[in-house]
Protein backbone atom coordinates (compact mmCIF):
# COMPACT_ATOMS: atom_id res chain seq x y z
CA UNK A 1 0.00 0.00 0.00
CA UNK A 2 1.44 3.31 -1.09
CA UNK A 3 0.33 6.63 0.41
CA UNK A 4 1.29 9.79 -1.44
CA UNK A 5 0.85 13.13 0.35
CA UNK A 6 1.84 16.19 -1.66
CA UNK A 7 3.19 19.16 0.24
CA UNK A 8 3.00 21.90 -2.40
CA UNK A 9 1.17 22.84 -5.57
CA UNK A 10 3.27 21.41 -8.44
CA UNK A 11 3.71 18.46 -10.77
CA UNK A 12 5.47 15.52 -9.16
CA UNK A 13 7.71 13.07 -11.12
CA UNK A 14 9.49 10.75 -8.70
CA UNK A 15 10.62 7.12 -8.55
CA UNK A 16 10.07 4.43 -5.98
CA UNK A 17 13.21 2.23 -5.62
CA UNK A 18 13.20 -1.28 -4.14
CA UNK A 19 16.34 -2.42 -2.34
CA UNK A 20 16.96 -5.99 -1.13
CA UNK A 21 19.54 -6.51 1.53
CA UNK A 22 22.54 -8.64 0.46
CA UNK A 23 21.37 -8.59 -3.15
CA UNK A 24 21.64 -4.98 -4.15
CA UNK A 25 19.99 -1.59 -4.42
CA UNK A 26 17.38 -0.33 -6.92
CA UNK A 27 16.58 -3.82 -8.04
CA UNK A 28 13.17 -2.48 -9.10
CA UNK A 29 12.05 1.07 -9.92
CA UNK A 30 8.47 2.24 -10.14
CA UNK A 31 7.92 5.75 -11.57
CA UNK A 32 5.37 7.95 -9.73
CA UNK A 33 3.83 10.99 -11.39
CA UNK A 34 1.21 13.35 -10.00
CA UNK A 35 -0.10 16.86 -10.46
CA UNK A 36 -1.07 18.48 -7.16
CA UNK A 37 -3.89 21.01 -7.41
CA UNK A 38 -5.98 22.94 -4.82
CA UNK A 39 -9.76 23.36 -4.87
CA UNK A 40 -10.89 26.81 -5.93
CA UNK A 41 -12.90 28.37 -3.10
CA UNK A 42 -14.26 31.88 -2.76
CA UNK A 43 -16.43 33.79 -0.26
CA UNK A 44 -19.81 34.74 -1.71
CA UNK A 45 -20.02 38.09 0.09
CA UNK A 46 -16.68 38.96 1.71
CA UNK A 47 -18.02 42.19 3.27
CA UNK A 48 -20.68 42.01 5.99
CA UNK A 49 -22.40 45.24 7.03
CA UNK A 50 -24.35 44.66 10.24
CA UNK A 51 -25.55 48.26 10.63
CA UNK A 52 -26.09 49.50 14.18
CA UNK A 53 -25.21 47.09 16.98
CA UNK A 54 -25.72 47.47 20.73
CA UNK A 55 -22.61 47.32 22.85
CA UNK A 56 -21.90 44.05 24.70
CA UNK A 57 -24.72 42.24 22.91
CA UNK A 58 -23.82 39.12 20.87
CA UNK A 59 -24.90 38.87 17.21
CA UNK A 60 -24.86 35.69 15.11
CA UNK A 61 -23.23 36.10 11.68
CA UNK A 62 -22.26 33.85 8.80
CA UNK A 63 -20.42 33.87 5.48
CA UNK A 64 -20.91 31.39 2.63
CA UNK A 65 -17.92 29.48 1.23
CA UNK A 66 -18.32 28.12 -2.32
CA UNK A 67 -16.16 25.32 -3.75
CA UNK A 68 -15.96 25.82 -7.52
CA UNK A 69 -13.88 22.71 -8.16
CA UNK A 70 -14.61 19.01 -8.46
CA UNK A 71 -12.53 18.28 -5.39
CA UNK A 72 -13.48 18.60 -1.70
CA UNK A 73 -11.87 21.42 0.21
CA UNK A 74 -10.89 21.87 3.83
CA UNK A 75 -10.60 25.24 5.56
CA UNK A 76 -9.75 26.87 8.87
CA UNK A 77 -10.58 30.24 10.48
CA UNK A 78 -7.76 32.72 11.12
CA UNK A 79 -8.73 35.55 13.53
CA UNK A 80 -7.54 39.13 13.23
CA UNK A 81 -4.25 39.90 14.90
CA UNK A 82 -4.22 43.70 14.60
CA UNK A 83 -5.75 46.41 16.82
CA UNK A 84 -9.18 46.00 15.21
CA UNK A 85 -9.71 42.94 17.37
CA UNK A 86 -10.17 45.33 20.31
CA UNK A 87 -13.38 46.65 18.76
CA UNK A 88 -15.33 43.41 19.19
CA UNK A 89 -15.04 39.85 20.40
CA UNK A 90 -15.37 37.07 17.86
CA UNK A 91 -16.40 33.57 18.92
CA UNK A 92 -16.25 30.59 16.60
CA UNK A 93 -17.58 27.22 17.77
CA UNK A 94 -16.22 25.31 14.77
CA UNK A 95 -13.08 26.95 13.36
CA UNK A 96 -12.42 24.09 10.90
CA UNK A 97 -14.63 22.51 8.27
CA UNK A 98 -14.94 21.01 4.81
CA UNK A 99 -16.82 21.76 1.61
CA UNK A 100 -18.09 19.15 -0.79
CA UNK A 101 -17.17 19.47 -4.49
CA UNK A 102 -19.21 22.10 -6.34
CA UNK A 103 -21.11 22.83 -3.12
CA UNK A 104 -21.24 25.59 -0.54
CA UNK A 105 -20.95 25.72 3.24
CA UNK A 106 -21.88 28.37 5.79
CA UNK A 107 -19.24 29.46 8.26
CA UNK A 108 -20.94 30.71 11.44
CA UNK A 109 -19.49 33.00 14.06
CA UNK A 110 -20.67 35.35 16.81
CA UNK A 111 -19.54 38.95 17.18
CA UNK A 112 -19.93 41.01 20.37
CA UNK A 113 -19.01 44.72 20.06
CA UNK A 114 -17.18 46.13 23.06
CA UNK A 115 -16.15 49.57 21.79
CA UNK A 116 -18.45 52.44 20.80
CA UNK A 117 -18.19 53.80 17.29
CA UNK A 118 -17.44 52.34 13.83
CA UNK A 119 -16.25 48.74 13.66
CA UNK A 120 -14.23 47.21 10.81
CA UNK A 121 -12.58 43.86 11.50
CA UNK A 122 -10.76 41.86 8.81
CA UNK A 123 -10.48 38.11 9.43
CA UNK A 124 -9.51 35.20 7.19
CA UNK A 125 -10.37 31.76 5.90
CA UNK A 126 -7.39 29.60 4.90
CA UNK A 127 -7.90 26.77 2.40
CA UNK A 128 -5.71 23.76 3.10
CA UNK A 129 -3.15 23.31 0.37
CA UNK A 130 -3.51 26.81 -1.01
CA UNK A 131 -0.21 28.63 -0.84
CA UNK A 132 -1.80 31.97 -1.69
CA UNK A 133 -2.88 34.45 0.97
CA UNK A 134 -5.93 33.42 3.05
CA UNK A 135 -9.35 34.63 1.91
CA UNK A 136 -10.21 37.86 3.77
CA UNK A 137 -13.68 38.89 4.89
CA UNK A 138 -14.60 42.16 6.61
CA UNK A 139 -17.21 42.67 9.31
CA UNK A 140 -18.47 46.27 9.52
CA UNK A 141 -20.89 47.84 11.99
CA UNK A 142 -21.52 50.86 14.18
CA UNK A 143 -21.56 50.13 17.91
CA UNK A 144 -23.99 52.21 20.00
CA UNK A 145 -25.33 52.35 23.52
CA UNK A 146 -28.98 51.78 24.45
CA UNK A 147 -31.71 53.55 22.48
CA UNK A 148 -33.57 55.72 25.01
CA UNK A 149 -36.91 57.41 24.23
CA UNK A 150 -38.62 59.79 26.68
CA UNK A 151 -42.35 60.37 26.98
CA UNK A 152 -41.66 64.13 26.92
CA UNK A 153 -38.54 66.16 26.02
CA UNK A 154 -39.54 68.92 28.49
CA UNK A 155 -41.62 69.18 31.67
CA UNK A 156 -43.66 72.33 32.32
CA UNK A 157 -45.54 72.25 35.63
CA UNK A 158 -47.33 75.52 34.89
CA UNK A 159 -48.55 77.50 37.93
CA UNK A 160 -48.04 75.66 41.22
CA UNK A 161 -49.06 76.73 44.71
CA UNK A 162 -46.07 77.53 46.90
CA UNK A 163 -44.89 74.94 49.45
CA UNK A 164 -47.00 72.20 47.87
CA UNK A 165 -45.68 69.19 45.95
CA UNK A 166 -46.60 68.82 42.32
CA UNK A 167 -45.37 65.63 40.61
CA UNK A 168 -44.96 64.77 36.94
CA UNK A 169 -44.27 61.19 35.82
CA UNK A 170 -41.63 60.91 33.10
CA UNK A 171 -41.64 57.57 31.27
CA UNK A 172 -38.27 56.37 30.03
CA UNK A 173 -38.42 53.69 27.32
CA UNK A 174 -35.43 51.47 26.58
CA UNK A 175 -35.92 50.46 22.95
CA UNK A 176 -32.85 48.27 22.70
CA UNK A 177 -31.63 44.72 23.28
CA UNK A 178 -29.40 45.59 26.23
CA UNK A 179 -29.98 46.80 29.77
CA UNK A 180 -29.78 50.54 30.39
CA UNK A 181 -28.21 51.61 33.68
CA UNK A 182 -28.62 55.25 34.65
CA UNK A 183 -28.32 57.88 37.34
CA UNK A 184 -30.50 61.00 37.56
CA UNK A 185 -29.89 64.42 39.08
CA UNK A 186 -31.27 67.93 38.75
CA UNK A 187 -29.31 71.13 38.28
CA UNK A 188 -30.59 74.70 38.17
CA UNK A 189 -30.12 78.18 39.61
CA UNK A 190 -33.26 78.20 41.79
CA UNK A 191 -33.64 74.69 43.14
CA UNK A 192 -37.25 73.69 43.73
CA UNK A 193 -37.09 70.36 41.87
CA UNK A 194 -36.27 66.79 42.84
CA UNK A 195 -36.31 63.39 41.12
CA UNK A 196 -37.01 59.93 42.45
CA UNK A 197 -35.44 57.42 42.19
CA UNK A 198 -32.00 58.78 41.48
CA UNK A 199 -30.70 55.61 39.82
CA UNK A 200 -32.04 52.49 38.20
CA UNK A 201 -31.80 49.81 35.55
CA UNK A 202 -34.17 49.46 32.62
CA UNK A 203 -34.43 45.96 31.11
CA UNK A 204 -34.26 45.44 27.34
CA UNK A 205 -37.40 46.87 25.68
CA UNK A 206 -38.63 47.92 29.12
CA UNK A 207 -40.08 51.13 30.58
CA UNK A 208 -39.11 52.98 33.75
CA UNK A 209 -41.06 55.75 35.51
CA UNK A 210 -39.32 58.72 37.08
CA UNK A 211 -41.17 60.98 39.53
CA UNK A 212 -40.13 64.59 38.99
CA UNK A 213 -41.48 66.81 41.78
CA UNK A 214 -41.48 70.56 42.29
CA UNK A 215 -41.93 72.35 45.60
CA UNK A 216 -41.33 76.10 45.36
CA UNK A 217 -40.87 78.76 48.01
CA UNK A 218 -41.03 81.96 45.97
CA UNK A 219 -43.28 83.72 43.46
CA UNK A 220 -40.87 83.43 40.55
CA UNK A 221 -40.42 81.19 37.55
CA UNK A 222 -38.28 78.22 38.48
CA UNK A 223 -36.18 76.45 35.87
CA UNK A 224 -33.79 73.54 35.92
CA UNK A 225 -32.51 70.55 34.00
CA UNK A 226 -33.05 66.88 34.66
CA UNK A 227 -29.80 65.10 33.79
CA UNK A 228 -30.15 61.43 32.80
CA UNK A 229 -26.74 59.79 32.64
CA UNK A 230 -26.75 56.36 30.96
CA UNK A 231 -23.85 53.98 30.54
CA UNK A 232 -22.38 54.25 27.02
CA UNK A 233 -24.50 57.31 26.13
CA UNK A 234 -24.11 61.05 26.19
CA UNK A 235 -26.16 62.69 28.99
CA UNK A 236 -29.82 63.31 28.14
CA UNK A 237 -31.14 66.69 29.35
CA UNK A 238 -34.79 67.47 30.09
CA UNK A 239 -35.80 71.12 30.62
CA UNK A 240 -37.90 71.79 33.74
CA UNK A 241 -40.13 74.84 34.27
CA UNK A 242 -42.61 75.90 36.95
CA UNK A 243 -44.20 79.15 38.10
CA UNK A 244 -44.73 79.66 41.83
CA UNK A 245 -47.96 81.28 42.99
CA UNK A 246 -49.39 82.03 46.42
CA UNK A 247 -47.59 82.88 49.64
CA UNK A 248 -44.85 81.12 51.60
CA UNK A 249 -46.33 82.29 54.93
CA UNK A 250 -47.64 79.41 57.06
CA UNK A 251 -49.75 79.98 60.21
CA UNK A 252 -49.53 77.78 63.30
CA UNK A 253 -53.31 77.15 63.23
CA UNK A 254 -55.99 77.00 60.58
CA UNK A 255 -56.95 80.59 59.79
CA UNK A 256 -60.62 80.14 58.96
CA UNK A 257 -63.18 79.85 61.79
CA UNK A 258 -61.56 80.40 65.18
CA UNK A 259 -64.02 79.87 68.04
CA UNK A 260 -62.73 80.98 71.42
CA UNK A 261 -65.63 79.33 73.23
CA UNK A 262 -66.67 80.76 76.62
CA UNK A 263 -64.40 83.51 77.91
CA UNK A 264 -64.65 85.77 80.98
CA UNK A 265 -65.65 89.40 80.91
CA UNK A 266 -63.74 92.30 82.44
CA UNK A 267 -60.31 91.03 81.47
CA UNK A 268 -58.35 90.73 78.22
CA UNK A 269 -58.32 87.39 76.47
CA UNK A 270 -55.32 86.74 74.24
CA UNK A 271 -55.15 84.29 71.34
CA UNK A 272 -51.60 83.71 70.09
CA UNK A 273 -50.86 82.70 66.49
CA UNK A 274 -47.40 82.24 64.94
CA UNK A 275 -46.73 83.03 61.29
CA UNK A 276 -43.66 81.41 59.70
CA UNK A 277 -42.09 82.70 56.49
CA UNK A 278 -40.76 79.64 54.66
CA UNK A 279 -39.79 81.67 51.61
CA UNK A 280 -36.51 83.18 50.54
CA UNK A 281 -37.64 86.84 50.69
CA UNK A 282 -39.14 89.03 53.45
CA UNK A 283 -42.94 89.06 53.60
CA UNK A 284 -44.96 92.13 54.68
CA UNK A 285 -48.02 91.24 56.75
CA UNK A 286 -50.92 93.64 57.41
CA UNK A 287 -54.16 93.11 59.33
CA UNK A 288 -57.42 94.86 58.45
CA UNK A 289 -60.33 94.76 60.92
CA UNK A 290 -64.00 94.91 59.99
CA UNK A 291 -66.77 96.09 62.31
CA UNK A 292 -67.48 93.38 64.88
CA UNK A 293 -70.94 91.95 65.49
CA UNK A 294 -71.71 91.99 69.23
CA UNK A 295 -75.01 90.78 70.69
CA UNK A 296 -75.96 90.97 74.35
CA UNK A 297 -78.08 92.79 76.96
CA UNK A 298 -77.42 96.45 77.50
CA UNK A 299 -74.64 98.06 75.55
CA UNK A 300 -71.56 95.82 75.76
CA UNK A 301 -68.27 97.63 75.45
CA UNK A 302 -66.30 95.30 73.13
CA UNK A 303 -62.67 96.06 72.27
CA UNK A 304 -60.18 94.27 70.06
CA UNK A 305 -56.62 94.75 68.85
CA UNK A 306 -53.92 92.71 67.12
CA UNK A 307 -50.25 93.18 67.97
CA UNK A 308 -48.42 93.79 65.76
CA UNK A 309 -50.93 94.86 63.14
CA UNK A 310 -48.21 95.32 60.50
CA UNK A 311 -44.80 93.66 60.30
CA UNK A 312 -42.13 92.34 57.92
CA UNK A 313 -41.21 88.68 58.44
CA UNK A 314 -37.69 87.91 57.28
CA UNK A 315 -36.92 84.86 55.19
CA UNK A 316 -37.10 81.64 57.21
CA UNK A 317 -38.17 83.58 60.30
CA UNK A 318 -41.38 83.72 62.33
CA UNK A 319 -43.50 86.29 64.17
CA UNK A 320 -46.05 85.84 66.95
CA UNK A 321 -49.34 87.75 66.67
CA UNK A 322 -51.48 88.46 69.74
CA UNK A 323 -55.22 88.83 69.16
CA UNK A 324 -56.63 90.59 72.24
CA UNK A 325 -60.38 90.59 73.05
CA UNK A 326 -62.17 92.25 75.97
CA UNK A 327 -65.80 93.02 76.90
CA UNK A 328 -67.43 94.35 80.07
CA UNK A 329 -70.72 92.48 79.73
CA UNK A 330 -71.99 89.08 78.75
CA UNK A 331 -72.36 88.85 74.99
CA UNK A 332 -71.56 86.90 71.88
CA UNK A 333 -69.36 88.32 69.18
CA UNK A 334 -68.16 87.64 65.65
CA UNK A 335 -65.21 89.47 64.13
CA UNK A 336 -63.95 89.26 60.54
CA UNK A 337 -60.27 90.00 59.89
CA UNK A 338 -58.29 90.19 56.69
CA UNK A 339 -54.59 89.44 56.49
CA UNK A 340 -52.95 90.68 53.31
CA UNK A 341 -49.50 91.01 51.80
CA UNK A 342 -47.90 92.35 48.65
CA UNK A 343 -47.01 89.92 45.87
CA UNK A 344 -45.43 91.29 42.70
CA UNK A 345 -46.58 94.85 43.65
CA UNK A 346 -50.15 93.71 44.14
CA UNK A 347 -52.04 93.48 47.41
CA UNK A 348 -53.20 89.92 47.98
CA UNK A 349 -55.44 88.59 50.75
CA UNK A 350 -53.76 85.68 52.52
CA UNK A 351 -56.25 84.79 55.23
CA UNK A 352 -59.74 85.91 56.23
CA UNK A 353 -60.28 84.38 59.67
CA UNK A 354 -63.53 84.76 61.59
CA UNK A 355 -63.09 85.00 65.37
CA UNK A 356 -66.10 84.23 67.55
CA UNK A 357 -66.83 83.59 71.19
CA UNK A 358 -69.12 84.17 74.16
CA UNK A 359 -68.31 86.43 77.08
CA UNK A 360 -69.68 85.28 80.44
CA UNK A 361 -69.42 86.56 84.03
CA UNK A 362 -67.46 84.32 86.33
CA UNK A 363 -69.78 82.65 88.84
CA UNK A 364 -68.38 81.90 92.25
CA UNK A 365 -70.38 79.66 94.58
CA UNK A 366 -69.29 79.10 98.17
CA UNK A 367 -69.74 75.75 99.78
CA UNK A 368 -71.11 77.47 102.91
CA UNK A 369 -72.29 80.92 103.85
CA UNK A 370 -71.03 80.78 107.44
CA UNK A 371 -67.82 79.75 109.14
CA UNK A 372 -68.11 79.05 112.84
CA UNK A 373 -65.00 78.81 115.08
CA UNK A 374 -65.30 76.90 118.37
Amino acid sequence: KLEFIPTSLKSYNVELHFDIAKYGESLAVIPITANCICPVVHIEKPEIDLGNLFINHPYNCSIRLIDESEFPAKYEFIPSNDTSQLQAKTEVRKPNGSIEPLQSSDFNFTITPVQLGPIAITQYIRIYGNEDAPLPFITKAVCTGPNIVLSSPTINFGSVQLLKDSTHILKVHNKSLIEANFTANITGPNGGFRVSPESGQIPPNGTFELNVTTNMDDNIQFSGKLNLIFDNLNPILVDLKANGIGSPVVPSIEMTDINLGYIFTERPVIKKVIFENRGRKPQEIRWVQQKPKVEGPGSPNFTFQVKPDQVNIDAHDQVEFNFIFQCNKTSTFSLNLTCNTTIKRKRVDLFTPVFSGTFVHPIVKLSTNQIEFR
